[in-house]
């Protein structure tokens, strides 16, 4: 959670700051914005299943203490939904792109999904699915 927001706020500062006036200007750091801003909508949702999950355990008293191999499978299991899951989401993100970006002066790089069933499966139905998994341990 802390990774994402830190992750999504040093980009979009460094857009805001960058583009000014310009339009036409370090490319590579468009390809990692994007994707950066584009994978934290999902890893925000991703992360907040995670803390109500634990949340959760810890109010239902069901664990009052763990073992090391119980530690380790929580740490893999964050790991996976925290940090590999959105970047799947990211690169499945590919299928839906026309093109790489779109620059908007004063603003910076934005990803381009183009509105289609595709779309609507592999770049909404995610954030929906991570944010109902949250709601049902809250």
């Amino acid at each position: 959670s802390i990774f994402w927001l830190c992750s999504t706020s040093i980009c979009i500062a460094i857009n805001t700051a960058a583009w000014q006036d310009v339009a036409d200007k370090w490319e590579p750091f468009c390809e990692i914005s994007i994707r950066v801003v584009y994978a934290s909508a999902f890893g925000f949702q991703c992360c907040s299943a995670l803390l109500l999950r634990r949340l959760e355990a810890i109010a239902a008293t069901r664990y009052v203490s763990l073992t090391k191999s119980a530690k380790l499978r929580r740490t893999l299991i964050e790991l996976g939904f925290g940090l590999v899951l959105p970047l799947i989401y990211v690169t499945l993100a590919i299928v839906n792109q026309g093109h790489r970006y779109d620059v908007i002066e004063k603003f910076g790089p934005v990803m381009n999904i183009y509105p289609t069933a595709v779309s609507v499966i592999l770049s909404t139905a995610p954030i929906l699915i991570a944010s109902l998994v949250g709601t049902t341990y809250a």
